[in-house]
């Protein structure tokens, strides 16, 4: 098991603007009307401008069984504020009440043979990634397959391969209608080659090439939905708004809404969705050599492309479902916007409708590291430095790092970390991460972090 304790600072630009909309909370809360009201807007947003310090604490206590030759069982409980796929952080305070427990990882693997295993349930990520793709707290629901073999002297290859149920279609949607709809289950399929190559005791190379490509993510526009008949309306599209937003990625209002005639009711509750497909090639390398008994020097890169991302969808139901999100003209959702999908010409095609789209599906990440590979005793240490820049559709932001640039992606910027050990498996962190927009009203966040890790 593992306890960190931390205090953490969130540093904002005064420049930043302050409408930035927290979808998140959009949908959670939703539907959210978007109409403004007597009283004001309904639609929740961020803090951009309040800088913000606070103390939070990890726990995690997990356990490994052989129940015999060739089968392991794993279990992980973990804290968390929210049953959040990228962080198991929890937040101190709240007058002193009790903090959250949650099944993290559950999971038995099966190895046949040698260098060859079989894993089922809620395991940890299962591939070779950094966290420009996953933040390091993603754990995976299904089955992953993997095989490893030595093909020469200090050359080892290998292949892993999964199918992960990300979202399961409802079988009771709509819940009071007695016909119900039949929408696809949102899946994960994924898989990755390996080749790691130690030609000698000091150096070693490690080259990853995967494949991610997410099932029935992108959103759908429903059918007329006459939302004003009753709050416990359910247009025919509504599930499939994702499970779990941060920001970056390009959004749209699923619910086709018709008026009401009698004009009593104004509101228009809306839930938000993905625009866009996402297949994600991801290559990651990395090199490292040691110098001396325990010092080692590593460069990394890392590099992520959706080749599923194509900016003539954010318009395929056009002139409604418009992007909300990455676009050059913006306004705040349901006020007055030129808009991306809204052209003079009757006869304009996709591509010329997507014009004033601002997004982007490539990202990369550049990363150095000197000292000990695993600081746990007193003296021992480590330095890292970075840099990334990721495009508002390179990954699903969902998914991506919870920390740079306070979660999700559309940020570039460096990163700096230094750890020491203090005792035997006690260690000390310190982290400084500075990111802005790639594109957009301005979004500059600096975080600074400080960790006391204790691993036993």
């Amino acid at each position: 098991g593992d306890l960190r304790i931390r205090n953490e600072t969130s540093l904002y630009s005064r420049n930043n603007t302050d409408q930035f909309v927290d979808f998140a909370a959009f949908n959670a809360n939703g539907p959210t009307n978007i109409t403004p009201t007597t009283q004001g807007t309904t639609i929740p947003l961020i803090n951009s401008r309040t800088d913000r310090n606070f103390s939070r604490l990890r726990a995690r206590l997990s356990v490994a069984a052989d129940i015999t030759d060739g089968v392991l069982v794993g279990f992980r409980l973990a804290s968390g504020d929210q049953n959040s796929p990228v962080s198991t952080n929890q937040l101190l305070g709240g007058g002193f009440t009790k903090k959250n427990i949650w099944l993290d990882q559950a999971y038995v693997t099966l190895k046949p043979g040698h260098g060859t295993s079989l894993t089922l349930g809620r395991m940890p990520n299962p591939f070779r990634t950094t966290e420009l793709l996953y933040d390091e707290d993603v754990n995976f629901d299904g089955v992953a397959a993997n095989v490893e073999v030595p093909a020469a002297p200090g050359l080892t290859l290998a292949a892993t391969a999964g199918a992960f149920p990300f979202d399961l279609a409802s079988n009771t949607f709509p819940t009071l209608n007695g016909v119900k709809t039949s929408l696809p289950s949102r899946w994960l399929f994924a898989g990755q080659i390996r080749a790691d190559w130690m030609p000698t005791e000091q150096l070693a190379l490690r080259l990853g090439v995967g494949y991610n490509r997410f099932e029935h993510v992108q959103g759908q526009l429903s059918a007329l939905c006459a939302a004003y008949l009753g709050g416990s309306t359910q247009c025919s599209t509504d599930p499939t708004r994702p499970a779990f937003l941060q920001k970056g990625n390009t959004l749209f209002l699923l619910r086709n809404l018709s008026l009401d005639p009698s004009g009593r009711d104004l509101s228009q509750p809306q839930f938000a969705g993905l625009a866009v497909r996402y297949e994600i090639l991801d290559v990651n390398v990395d090199a490292s050599v040691k110098v001396g008994e325990n010092i080692k020097v590593s460069l990394a890169a890392d590099y992520v492309r959706n080749l599923g991302f194509k900016a003539g969808d954010v318009c395929r139901f056009a002139p409604q479902g418009s992007p909300i999100t990455n676009i050059a003209n913006t306004a705040p959702v349901g006020g007055t916007n030129v808009g991306v999908c809204v052209t003079p010409d009757p006869n304009a095609t996709v591509k010329q409708y997507a014009q004033r789209f601002q997004s982007g599906r490539e990202g990369f990440q550049l990363s150095a590291t000197v000292g000990y590979p695993a600081p746990k005793a007193l003296g021992e240490w480590k330095l890292t430095g970075g840099y990334r820049r990721v495009e508002p559709d390179a990954v699903l932001d969902g998914l991506a790092d919870s920390d740079f640039h306070q979660g999700g992606t559309n940020a570039k910027g460096y990163f700096v970390a230094a750890t020491v050990g203090l005792f035997k498996d006690v260690r000390l962190t310190g982290r400084y991460l500075s990111a802005n927009e790639v594109y957009g009203p301005p979004l500059a966040i600096d975080v600074v972090q400080v960790d006391l890790n204790v691993s036993f």
